[in-house]
């Protein structure tokens, strides 16, 4: 269900794009499917083991007071029997 999720998630996201990303499995499989898209985007995060994971997959990671827009931020996922949906923090 939470590799459902991300690949949800990955619907919204676009070369180009900052984007925000919490912390959890989801996040983590999230970030699994950045890589593997091979899109071009830049993560800001407020968690270190998320950090080490965007390294980790070649996400490239900007300093949270650094950054002055954030185009859409993931934080977990909504699960409800078969339906998946991120919970997408639009900022912009």
């Amino acid at each position: 269900m939470k590799q459902k999720c991300a690949k949800k998630a990955m619907e919204l996201i676009h070369d180009g794009m900052v984007i925000g990303l919490g912390g959890g499995s989801t996040v983590a499989l999230l970030i699994q499917e950045i890589q593997k898209s091979g899109r071009s985007i830049q993560a800001v995060t407020p968690s270190h083991d998320t950090l080490s994971l965007c390294i980790r997959h070649q996400i490239p990671v900007l300093p949270l007071e650094m950054t002055d827009t954030i185009d859409i931020a993931f934080d977990g996922c909504a699960c409800e029997g078969t339906a998946c949906r991120p919970q997408d923090r639009d900022t912009g």
